[in-house]
């Protein structure tokens, strides 16, 4: 059988999840990913400003644009490698607590291969940014749907959006087709895992008190 493909998760998750458990792969789908999401991170962050002539109505303005910082950039990055690299083994001390025959690669192919609906999210977000659309719908969350009121809820379902909810069914089928975990443990798992980071997030966005 064939190696994972990085494209393949987008329309033939179960074919390149089973690709995963028995031939996993890490650096270099790690390393493709990591690159399209800096790019995604470069576009979505990309600021437009206008300057307009003091003395003339009629000449058109200025236009220059500015990107996220190098720092931040390499600093978003090394919390995006983190992130993998600590889920990764989280679940695969979890699984081992369930005595489950999968090794470390696995799992960190696993948690690679599941960043590529999400990464594909921010792309097509970054793209229709740069795009100047004027609606948004790659990054409409269940806030925009809802319009809750300021509170941990609404900052929570700020980040749910139609990939998210993708990429939480795909999780639940590649804890189970991959790891073994029956259903409900995956579902549980899959829950906790994304919420964990939002909830920690914020404490330093939210004012607490």
């Amino acid at each position: 059988m064939k190696k994972p493909s990085i494209v393949g998760m987008i329309w033939r998750p179960h074919v390149e999840l089973e690709r995963v458990r028995l031939h996993p792969a890490v650096w270099l789908p790690l390393a493709i990913i990591s690159i399209v999401h800096v790019l995604g991170m470069l576009g979505i962050t990309r600021v437009k400003t206008e300057e307009w002539p003091l003395n003339s109505v009629q000449t058109p303005p200025t236009i220059t644009y500015s990107y996220m910082s190098m720092d931040l950039l390499i600093s978003d990055l090394i919390t995006f490698l983190l992130s993998v690299c600590i889920v990764s083994l989280l679940i695969f001390a979890i699984a081992k607590s369930f005595r489950k025959s999968v090794t470390l690669k696995q799992v960190l192919s696993l948690s690679v291969f599941l960043q590529v609906i999400p990464t594909l999210g921010l792309l097509l977000q970054a793209a229709a940014h740069l795009l100047e659309w004027g609606e948004n719908i790659f990054s409409y969350s269940l806030q925009d749907l809802f319009h809750l009121t300021s509170s941990h809820f609404s900052f929570v379902f700020g980040f749910v959006t139609i990939f998210i909810i993708w990429n939480w069914v795909i999780t639940v089928v590649g804890l189970h087709k991959v790891i073994g975990f029956p259903s409900i443990i995956a579902i549980v798992l899959t829950i906790i895992m994304w919420y964990l980071p939002v909830w920690i997030s914020s404490f330093f966005v939210i004012p607490q008190g």
